[in-house]
């Protein structure tokens, strides 16, 4: 990897790295880059993500109508690599591209509408920094907590069209640990914990 992202810097000026001293995972390597970001947005998809062509572009588009919006989303597609399935995840939230308030947003959970994948945000990086960015105790939850923090505070943009896709698979982390009850339990209650600061 790190050979391919030299030959990239070589290419492209633009591109910079940072190698951590000691590996810090994925949530702490997330955290580093947001803090080490320049930009206005991020994007911030896992190493088995893809994301279509298009995706900036059209986030990028909508965020500049929509400044009050913690970060865009668009419909993910959902690869199941057991079963070779796929469905798309985000169908019912708007037929057009659109901005969604929080009262729209807590409208759309509500109702069980509101399927946002983290593969395919831009996220809004000043927003996410308020947001704390990953906390790290979450584990496996860390970015939808952090993406509805976004969404419940400042609205989201939603563009109706796959523009990514993550893969399921049974042996990730996420998988893994949701099937240890007690593990998951420990980072539900500290999700709940969070939801009860003032901050």
């Amino acid at each position: 990897s790190v050979e391919v992202l030299e030959s990239l810097a070589r290419q492209y000026p633009s591109v910079k790295i940072c190698r951590n001293p000691i590996n810090q995972g994925f949530m702490g390597t997330v955290n580093r880059g947001v803090d080490l970001a320049q930009g206005q947005f991020v994007c911030l998809p896992g190493a088995d993500d893809e994301i279509m062509p298009g995706l900036f572009e059209k986030s990028l588009r909508l965020l500049a109508e929509y400044p009050q919006a913690g970060a865009s989303a668009a419909i993910c597609r959902m690869f199941d690599m057991a079963s070779g399935l796929s469905y798309n995840f985000g169908v019912a939230i708007s037929s057009q591209p659109c901005y969604l308030p929080p009262q729209k947003i807590v409208e759309l959970a509500r109702q069980g509408r509101l399927l946002i994948f983290a593969s395919t945000m831009l996220w809004r990086r000043d927003a996410l920094l308020k947001a704390g960015k990953y906390h790290v105790p979450l584990r496996w939850h860390c970015d939808w907590f952090a993406m509805f923090a976004l969404a419940f505070r400042h609205g989201l943009c939603f563009i109706p069209e796959v523009m990514g896709e993550f893969r399921l698979d049974p042996s990730s982390v996420s998988n893994r640990g949701k099937s240890k009850l007690e593990v998951q339990l420990e980072v539900l209650r500290y999700a709940l914990d969070l939801l009860d600061r003032p901050e």
